[in-house]
This record gives C-alpha cells, sequence and structure tokens, in this order.
C-alpha cells in the first residue's frame, strides 16, 4: 500500500510470517497482534490458541495471496470515494500494521467524513486486548 515503507515491512516480516511451520504452539506473528508482553496488555493463553488455531486452519496459499493482495495494493485512489461518515479506529502500539502508515493516512486521505479514533498504546488486536474501552 505505501510502497515506501509498507512494502519492505511485508517483505521482511508479515510474508515469512505467514509461511510459517503449521504448529500447535503459538507462535511470534501472533503474539505481536495483541501485544504480548508489552504495556499493551496481551491476552489469556486461551485466547492465544484460538487465534493459532484460527491461522492454522488457513490455506497457506490463501493466507500468502491474501498478505500480498493487502500488502501490496494501493487503496490510496480509492478514499476520494468515501462520501460517508468512516470512523477509523487504530492502537497507537501497533507494530503489526504502524498506524502512521495505514490509520493516520486513511483518515487523512478520507478527509472530512473520517474521524480518527486512537488507542494509545493498543495492538492490532485491539478488539481483543481494548474491548471495553472500544465498545
Amino acid at each position: 500500500m505505501y510502497r515506501h515503507t509498507h512494502e519492505a515491512r511485508y517483505e521482511v516480516c508479515i510474508q515469512p510470517a505467514a509461511a510459517i511451520p503449521r504448529t500447535p504452539e503459538p507462535r511470534p506473528p501472533i503474539q505481536d497482534v495483541y501485544g504480548q508482553d508489552t504495556e499493551a496488555g496481551g491476552v489469556s493463553d486461551g485466547v492465544m490458541r484460538w487465534s493459532w488455531m484460527m491461522a492454522m486452519q488457513a490455506s497457506p496459499k490463501a493466507t500468502l495471496d491474501c498478505v500480498a493482495a493487502f500488502g501490496r495494493t494501493d487503496l490510496r485512489p480509492d478514499m476520494d470515494a468515501f462520501n460517508v461518515p468512516t470512523l477509523v479506529v487504530h492502537g497507537t502500539g501497533d507494530a503489526t500494521v504502524p498506524i502512521d502508515a495505514t490509520g493516520r493516512a486513511a483518515a487523512k486521505a478520507i478527509g472530512s467524513n473520517a474521524e480518527l479514533k486512537e488507542y494509545d498504546g493498543a495492538p492490532h488486536g485491539l478488539i481483543v486486548t481494548h474491548a471495553e474501552q472500544l465498545n
């Protein structure tokens, strides 16, 4: 999407993470989603295992194709078509999809129809780690 920063991160981090061996134990990519072992919070072992098992049920090819599609598709031209109020929710501690290149950039591109709601320190999986604040 944002080639100068995002594509490099995709090539180095996300694509190899999607191709890791299928094992029963949660691995670092899932831990990063929830900010495990950071001030962002983290989740229970049960949520970690559930998330990992969901990821492991996906087709490896479909997972890699999905990562390639959202990692390399420039959606910026589509932002002009947003003509309804749009809530952009993002955590400032998101190490998976950094807020500057995504959430903040999207809200800016959408313009006056966008409301950016930032959750201080929240990781990528903020819908779980910050569910009470989000609701």
